[in-house]
């Protein structure tokens, strides 16, 4: 790479020379400024000592994070976790919510699959992922309500989320103004994860 360098370094330096010499003042357009790219620096091991996705991971849209849950800090468990997409929405989706919530905000749908691993009764558990903007870090605008298209996030009640294999499909809304996007999901929930999250993008 030295070697590389040294040599566009002298190849520049040499046409500048030229362009001097013949008088000429053309100048070099202004390079595009491009998007920043979120530092990313993943956990020593992709795993805790039992076995689950340790905090601070990145993830790809459909790899899977197994996760430790509570349900009223009285049922325990272990679910996979799956975020599948964040597709962007339309004002108009919004109809119904509160006016102040959603001036100048842009929905975004993150979809995500829950599965039941082990551990006791699940059923009714609720579980909702918090959307980052482009910048990886800052959250976007919680976004309280459903639509017909995204909203749930509770699982099936009455021993439907209890057995190994059982698993349901959610949607957790946020929102971005600005000209921002909502660009990844974040698992934040639990003491392990809260300052540190499991985040996915593309």
């Amino acid at each position: 790479m030295k070697h590389v360098r040294t040599v566009s370094l002298f190849t520049a330096g040499f046409a500048a020379l030229a362009l001097t010499a013949c008088g000429a003042k053309a100048e070099q357009p202004a390079e595009a400024a491009k998007p920043a790219t979120p530092s990313v620096t993943q956990p020593a091991s992709p795993t805790t000592a039992d076995g689950h996705t340790s905090p601070g991971m990145r993830l790809k849209f459909g790899e899977r994070a197994l996760v430790p849950v509570d349900y009223n800090k009285e049922s325990f468990g272990t679910v996979a976790l799956t975020v599948t997409a964040i597709e962007e929405g339309k004002a108009a989706d919004l109809k119904g919510f509160d006016p102040e919530q959603i001036a100048g905000v842009t929905p975004y749908n993150m979809r995500y699959t829950i599965e039941f691993v082990k551990g006791d009764d699940l059923s009714g558990f609720p579980l909702s992922l918090r959307g980052l903007l482009s910048d990886g870090k800052q959250g976007g605008t919680a976004l309280v309500g459903k639509t017909a298209d995204c909203g749930k996030v509770t699982a099936p009640r009455d021993g439907g989320f209890s057995k190994p294999g059982q698993k349901f499909e959610a949607c957790t809304m946020y929102g971005a103004k600005g000209g921002e996007k909502v660009s990844f999901a974040a698992f934040n929930t639990g003491d392990a994860y809260r300052k540190t999250p499991i985040v996915w993008g593309n």
